[in-house]
């Protein structure tokens, strides 16, 4: 599972580098950044959650860093949403 984690954490920061990097160079062929986007926020909720699995009961608790992690990203996935591209 924090394989799983890691690979899932891992690919959308690259999927977050590439988006940029070809915005930066004016490329036509990149990932609409909404794509890029939606897939961090489900990436950042589906790994908090896991991250509860294996911690259980402690990993909710105020005094355990992931419980700021939960709240983050269940926070961007729900409120902020898919923001389009001004291009």
């Amino acid at each position: 599972m924090l394989a799983d984690m890691a690979i899932a954490t891992q690919a959308a920061r690259l999927m977050v580098y590439e988006a940029s990097r070809a915005h930066r160079r004016r490329e036509g062929e990149h990932l609409p950044v909404i794509d890029v986007q939606m897939f961090g926020h489900d990436t950042s909720t589906r790994v908090t959650d896991q991250a509860i699995e294996i911690l259980g009961a402690e990993g909710v608790s105020a005094d355990h860093p992931i419980e700021m992690f939960i709240r983050d990203s269940k926070l961007l996935q729900i409120v902020e949403g898919p923001i389009r591209s001004s291009d």
